[in-house]
């Protein structure tokens, strides 16, 4: 995902990238919104991987992709498998962007003023995971993917 990106990121603006995540993640949404069923095959995790790497590289939403296929599973899980894979991945997307000259001193301003924020989150996290667990969890899959893509259109149309 990370050599599409970097692709990507080439021969497209960056609002145009925005709203072709934003456009991708929505149609997800509404397919998986209708409780149709994808299931976990190797094809479908490495087509999940792929588009998480491209989305995370692109446009810093790398999340939904690989959410919403395992939205069906249990909180421990989902958010075991999510933390390895992203763990792996923004070490990727960080490296991939470094070597490519795609990381600025702003990106890195920006990184810093977030950091409190992640970490706050982790720590809001550990008291609250236990209340989304089965349908909750669905659907704060489905609502953090909805909102992760409006945002990104409202980036891509500013």
């Amino acid at each position: 995902g990370a050599g599409i990106g970097l692709a990507l990121l080439k021969v497209s603006n960056d609002s145009t990238l925005d709203l072709l995540m934003a456009g991708i993640v929505l149609v997800a949404v509404v397919i998986f919104g209708f409780g149709i069923k994808v299931s976990r095959t190797p094809a479908t995790k490495a087509a999940a991987g792929t588009l998480s790497g491209v989305a995370a590289l692109v446009a810093s939403i790398g999340g939904p992709a690989l959410a919403l296929l395992y939205q069906d599973e249990r909180g421990p899980v989902i958010r075991a498998t999510l933390a390895t894979i992203f763990s792996i991945g923004i070490a990727i997307t960080i490296t991939a962007r470094t070597l490519a000259g795609e990381i600025t001193a702003d990106d890195l301003r920006i990184g810093l003023v977030m950091f409190p924020g992640l970490v706050a989150g982790l720590a809001i996290a550990r008291v609250f995971r236990h209340r989304f667990e089965g349908a909750h969890m669905r659907t704060a899959i489905l609502v953090i993917s909805t909102l992760a893509a409006v945002g990104l259109i409202v980036r891509g149309l500013t």
